[in-house]
């Protein structure tokens, strides 16, 4: 709805591996499988991430994907901004290109709400923040 489906599924990825061991590297195939997600458009997804210094990831036998220290205290909404870009939160919600708070489509307002609220959960939550949820079964990111 908001974000693209890459941006979700960028987010689903590092919230996955935010419950990993601290450096434990996870193949792309077995993060798809888990989190039902096509392998091949996922691996693209995190390359973003990777190149955006989000995740990280090692190549051979035992390599995969993981998340350092640093990449876990990050917030959620730097996934958003590499992926889907700052704009995301600034697009009018009819797609009307002159759209503003000073000639407002019929939407205008309550999109505008809905948006600030996504981009202060995100910039209040770290990757790590999800993790403890996760773990303790109050949220889940698949099946």
């Amino acid at each position: 709805m908001l974000f693209s489906k890459s941006c979700e599924y960028a987010l689903r990825a590092t919230m996955y591996l935010a419950q990993m061991e601290s450096n434990e590297k996870v193949g792309i195939k077995v993060i798809a499988r888990d989190l039902n997600i096509p392998a091949d458009y996922l691996n693209k997804v995190l390359q973003t991430l990777v190149q955006q210094q989000l995740v990280s990831s090692a190549k051979g036998r035992n390599g995969g994907f993981y998340l350092t220290k640093n990449e876990l205290n990050k917030p959620l909404i730097n996934i958003v901004h590499a992926i889907d870009g700052k704009e995301v939160f600034y697009r009018c919600g009819l797609g009307i290109k002159n759209c503003s708070s000073k000639k407002p489509c019929p939407l205008h307002n309550d999109i505008k709400a809905y948006r600030d609220n996504i981009k202060i959960a995100l910039s209040n939550n770290s990757i790590a923040s999800s993790r403890s949820q996760i773990d303790s079964g109050e949220v889940f990111l698949s099946k």
